[in-house]
């Protein structure tokens, strides 16, 4: 019920140690998941398998934003919601091709995403309506890459030749269904950057503290991640709002309308009204 149609989703992984696997460390996994509303949840799991995934889609009905993970395509197919796929993964893909492994079949690929991305500059500083503006600006480039993506494949596979591009081109040519997906829905973005976005805190705080000290820690850090990655989108400092939420949870109870109402969001609106 949190999360409303249309969403983002990545996961992270990041080092555990776990009492139960032998005094090692494994990799346990932040999933984020991000709203059209900008709205960010933090979950954690030891595991990126179905059952993880599953927690928190089973009986989603929307939208989903991701990349090309054959999990997300098997939870969609079980539970009715609707893959969008992200170009930024299939950029990322060219890109390597191109600049890391100096193949130029990957260069007119490259030159056409960015036009795709011009257009959605173009978008966001007009009035239109993006289902039609994309299907008239954004469209026609989508199927001269569709034309050439299939026309490539034919010719790089019969001549043996660069390998990292045949690799893109194969990757994107499976998620196209998921790709054109975007042009239809007004609330979809053609890339899931938001919620790429809101795991580089995670990423940039591993660096410093390298490790989850157990399983557990990880789920509790998800929370915390989540209460202050929140607060900052609503502009709230995130020591007045957790000063404040510890002296209050004392006096809730079990009644989840009054946890509810300390989420960032309505806590920020409660202030308004209070002129705190």
């Amino acid at each position: 019920a949190w999360v409303p149609s249309g969403q983002g989703r990545e996961q992270t992984p990041i080092t555990c140690n776990d009492p139960d696997a032998k005094g090692r460390s494994r990799n346990g996994y932040l999933w984020t998941y991000v709203s059209t509303r900008g709205e960010v949840l933090y979950d954690w799991h030891m595991s990126r398998n179905a059952k993880a995934a599953g927690s928190m889609l089973s009986g989603y009905r929307g939208l989903l934003q991701c990349d090309g993970y054959k999990v997300y395509a098997a939870l969609a197919a079980k539970e009715g919601f609707q893959l969008i796929a992200c170009m930024a993964h299939v950029r990322r893909k060219f890109y390597e091709a191109f600049d890391l492994h100096g193949e130029d079949d990957a260069a007119w690929y490259l030159v056409q995403i960015k036009a795709l991305y011009a257009k959605e500059r173009a978008l966001r500083e007009q009035s239109a309506d993006p289902v039609v503006y994309r299907d008239h600006h954004s469209r026609p480039l989508m199927e001269a890459m569709l034309e050439r993506l299939q026309r490539d494949q034919q010719v790089l596979d019969e001549h043996k030749r660069a390998p990292k591009t045949r690799e893109a081109i194969r990757y994107t040519l499976r998620q196209w269904d998921a790709l054109m997906r975007y042009l239809d829905h007004s609330q979809a973005s053609i890339d899931n950057n938001r919620a790429e976005q809101a795991i580089r805190p995670t990423k940039l705080g591993v660096k410093n503290w390298l490790f989850v000290g157990h399983p557990e820690a990880g789920k509790r850090s998800a929370i915390l991640y989540t209460l202050v990655q929140n607060c900052k989108n609503e502009g709230i400092d995130p020591q007045t709002y957790l000063i404040d939420v510890l002296n209050r949870l004392p006096n809730c109870g079990s009644d989840p309308q009054s946890a509810r109402e300390l989420q960032p969001k309505h806590w920020k609106q409660k202030q308004a009204q209070s002129g705190g």
